[in-house]
């Protein structure tokens, strides 16, 4: 299931802009992607926990601070996206 997330993460964030030819935004969220992607690998080979297992650990016992690290990306991902419409709007 983790691999199907993933997947569908990083062609959501890439397979548009290479669609579309928005080269510099493509490779943008591509190196965002590789990464993360290094940072799992290495997570996993020094704790064999994948970063989103070490937070829903790390979560069971700072379930407020748990929620307002999401709360703090769903807030940038949605600045993001208003800053990405603004023009639009």
């Amino acid at each position: 299931m983790q691999t199907l997330f993933l997947l569908i993460i990083l062609g959501l964030l890439t397979v548009p802009f290479a669609i579309f030819g928005l080269w510099w935004w493509f490779f943008t969220m591509l190196a965002i992607a590789l990464l993360v992607g290094l940072a799992e690998l290495a997570a996993v080979l020094k704790t064999e926990l994948t970063l989103s297992q070490m937070f829903w650990e790390w979560s069971k016992s700072n379930k407020a601070k748990a929620w307002i690290v999401i709360g703090c990306l769903f807030a940038v991902w949605v600045v993001l996206l208003i800053h990405m419409a603004w023009e639009l709007l």
